[in-house]
């Protein structure tokens, strides 16, 4: 089974922007944050993203979808499976980025937020 690494994150407002960005660890045990609720958020998870593919990692999100929640593999045209329930999904995706593995794991809230992330590596056996 592979190990996962959940982000320790912490989420801090910007005065200035009123943007929220939240830090924590990543895989590789370097800081990094990323702002969320402004058009730069956007930019910033879409960098993030791009960072864990350029890595050699899968990345899979569970997003809003018209029927419920889905899980999207990075780079997919279509989802992987949509589901009535955001439980559902993030089951599904946690088991999909764990055979996976490496990979990475977003989860987002109904608002686009990023809500949590996940980091799976291989086992060491």
């Amino acid at each position: 089974m592979a190990k996962t690494k959940k982000s320790d994150s912490k989420k801090k407002t910007n005065s200035k922007s009123k943007s929220k960005v939240k830090s924590g660890k990543s895989s590789t045990g370097k800081t990094v944050a990323v702002a969320v609720g402004t058009a730069a958020a956007a930019v910033a998870v879409g960098a993030a993203v791009k960072k864990a593919v350029s890595s050699g990692k899968t990345v899979y999100e569970v997003k809003t979808h018209d029927d419920g929640w889905q899980v999207v593999k990075d780079g997919a045209s279509r989802a992987s499976s949509v589901h009535s329930t955001k439980k559902e999904a993030v089951a599904e995706a946690r088991d999909l980025a764990a055979s996976q593995a490496p990979s990475e794991l977003h989860i987002y809230k109904q608002d686009g937020e990023l809500d949590d992330s996940h980091s799976y590596e291989p086992d060491d056996e």
